[in-house]
This record gives structure tokens, sequence and C-alpha cells, in this order.
């Protein structure tokens, strides 16, 4: 495979509720006084929502004919599989349950995911997998079958 893959996802629900805690924040900070110490605790927890929003709100998935690696904002966290540990690949759909981020869900499985249902689920030649969330199941899964020169499905 010559060509790379990648996506990113970009999830716009953690900047909606930023702005709900900003306003909650300034409600807050002004129904309790604002004093230089309410409003510098408030300064540095917002900035600390934004880095973590920042980081959990965006998934860029690359395929090339070394490895499928996935990776958060900016750059972390990371994973990264080789391709010759790919035994198999399937299209799944998450359940509303399994929420958004880095998870640890029912089956075993780890997840990755900023938005949506829809996911790929790779099997490791170990048994383990990995599910990765994605906007694209299709392109992401015939990426994968391409560079690894075609894998059965998970659960063929």
């Amino acid at each position: 495979m010559n060509d790379v893959y990648e996506r990113t996802q970009q999830a716009w629900y953690p900047f909606a509720i930023l702005g709900v805690i900003v306003a909650m924040v300034v409600f807050t900070t002004i129904l309790a006084g604002a004093t230089t110490e309410l409003v510098l605790f408030w300064a540095v927890f917002l900035v600390m929502m934004v880095v973590v929003l920042g980081v959990f709100s965006r998934l860029t998935v690359t395929v090339d004919h070394d490895e499928v690696s996935t990776r958060f904002g900016w750059g972390w966290p990371k994973r990264r599989i080789p391709i010759p540990t790919i035994a198999g690949i399937e299209q799944v759909r998450n359940s509303g349950w399994y929420g958004w981020g880095v998870r640890y869900i029912p089956g075993g499985t780890w997840m990755y995911n900023v938005s949506g249902l829809d996911a790929v689920e790779i099997l490791m030649t170990d048994g383990s997998k990995f599910r990765i969330g994605t906007d694209d199941p299709e392109g992401l899964k015939a990426a994968v079958d391409a560079a690894s020169g075609g894998l059965p499905g998970v659960h063929a």
C-alpha cells in the first residue's frame, strides 16, 4: 500500500459543554462575590477544562503499510498497532453507554472514541481487541484490509 489513510474526526460537543461551564462559573462567581481567590480558582479550573476538552475533542487515525495509529488532540494519548499483529477487523456499532474518550468496554476491549457510535474493532494476534470510533468505518476497514493484504472479519 503506497497510499496513507488519514482521517481526523472532530467532536464539537466538548465546546458546548465548555460554554455551559463558563456560564455557570460566571454566574456562580457573581452570586458568591468576585473575590481574588475565587476568580483565581475558577481561572485555573477553566484552563484545565480547556486542556482536557482540547485533547479529547479530536481523534486522528492513520493507516500505512506498517501500522494503524491513533492519536487524540495534541498527539496524546496515542496507540500504534503494527499491521503484522492484526488478525482481523470488523465494522461495529458502539452502545451509547460506552461514552467517549479512552474507555475499557465490556468484552475486555479498549476503545478510543470522540463522537458518534460507529467504530471498527481490531482483533490482534494475541487475542486482544481495540476499538476505534470513526465517522468513516467503511474507509478505515478498507484501508486496514489493503495494508494487510486482506483480513478476515473479526466475527466472520
